[in-house]
């Protein structure tokens, strides 16, 4: 194999390595109206693999100080996973400052990756029920699994307020979740830019090839 071929096809394999994302941020249309020790949704993931980071959503606090938060997920959905924390994921355990009253915060998350079409449950739960809540959309007759927002990477469903009581059904996360979502793994034009001047400069060499010259 020549040089030239060598390098054609180094030069090909490094515009097409590049693996293109998406980043994104879904927002709810929701209003939060109501509030409780947690909230538990599903997020379906579209037909493509999906990085979440992080999500802010509104909080409410007491006499202005730190209350716990944690966010726990469980690959697969929330159906038959709501009694316990049994195979639940922990991302997100901290204290978090809120104000005497209602407050949106960022809770920034390890990354982790869903795959595509698939399901992800999430539970956004106050480790302090008397002096933080979680606030949601409260939507009297909503059924669990109504979709409430969604873009084409990912689509959120509607879940489940927990309290000391239990489950109430017709809430929905309000927020907004930020993802990166992988992309089909096409060269972006800087990489086809590099591959022309790659191959004019290959060309080039090859025109400059001096000729063999026979024996007598």
């Amino acid at each position: 194999m020549s040089k030239t071929t060598t390098m054609l096809g180094a030069l090909a394999a490094l515009a097409l390595s590049a693996t293109p994302a998406l980043a994104a941020t879904l927002v709810t249309p929701d209003v939060a109206n109501n509030g409780n020790d947690g909230v538990m949704f599903d997020v379906k993931v579209g037909g493509v693999d999906v990085t979440f980071e992080s999500l802010t959503t509104t909080l409410w606090g007491r006499s202005a100080r730190n209350v716990g938060y944690e966010i726990y997920t469980y690959d697969g959905g929330l159906s038959g996973h709501t009694d316990s924390l049994a195979g639940w994921t922990l991302r997100y355990s901290s204290l978090v400052r809120i104000p005497d009253g209602q407050g949106d915060r960022t809770l920034d998350f390890n990354d982790f990756t869903a795959a595509a079409d698939s399901t992800v449950g999430f539970y956004i739960l106050a480790l302090d029920r008397v002096y933080g809540s979680v606030m949601f959309a409260d939507t009297p007759g909503d059924a669990v699994g109504a979709v409430r927002a969604g873009d084409s990477a990912i689509t959120l469903l509607s879940g489940y307020g927990v309290g000391k009581w239990g489950l109430n059904t017709g809430k929905s996360f309000v927020g907004s979740i930020t993802y990166t979502a992988a992309v089909s793994a096409v060269p972006e034009p800087a990489a086809w830019a590099m591959m022309i001047v790659g191959f004019g400069t290959a060309g080039a060499l090859l025109r400059r090839r001096p000729e063999a010259v026979s024996a007598a």
